[in-house]
């Protein structure tokens, strides 16, 4: 079954999900499908980009650009065995890359004790830091990270990405970025 997401979204809003639908919220809200490689202009000089990427069921990163200035999000998606040179082109140059840092290299990689993640559609921050270098971004915001994760261990992982990258941080409830 194909859906869009307008139906997706009224499906989302109704019980058990959410006890109010989208036709009692009392504004008028507009749904337009966006798709991967295209560009959007948003108006104010605002563009919207977007990429495909790499996991089940399909998803897309971002890019917003304004004055001379860029922000992607990147998330939910895998990384490949090499870069991936569409998606390193993609954030290329970029201010700030939001990444999706969801495991560790050993948790993706079955290493340890911990069962491969290959085929889940996340990826590492060993591959984002890997990607960004590439790309010549500037600013790796570390995001999606897992459930288990405790505030401990997200600041562990921050030590270990700065000390790769130093232009590095892992995302935190209440955070802003400005670029």
């Amino acid at each position: 079954m194909n859906f869009n997401f307008s139906t997706l979204m009224r499906g989302q809003m109704l019980f058990p999900h959410f006890p109010v639908s989208l036709e009692k919220m009392g504004s008028h809200i507009e749904f337009r499908e966006i798709e991967s490689c295209m560009t959007y202009n948003l108006g104010d000089e605002i563009l919207l980009k977007t990429a495909h990427n790499n996991h089940p069921g399909e998803c897309l990163s971002y890019r917003i650009e304004h004055a001379g200035r860029s922000c992607c999000y990147v998330t939910d998606t895998e990384h490949y065995s090499v870069i991936d040179h569409h998606l390193s082109k993609f954030i290329k140059g970029s201010d700030i890359v939001i990444y999706d840092a969801n495991f560790t290299d050993e948790e993706y990689n079955g290493y340890s004790g911990f069962d491969p993640k290959t085929g889940w559609g996340h990826s590492t921050w060993q591959e984002g830091i890997k990607l960004v270098q590439e790309a010549g971004a500037k600013k790796l915001v570390l995001f999606h990270h897992a459930t288990h994760r405790t505030d401990a261990e997200l600041d562990q992982i921050e030590i270990k990405a700065q000390a790769k990258y130093p232009d590095c941080i892992a995302a935190k409830e209440g955070m802003v970025l400005y670029i």
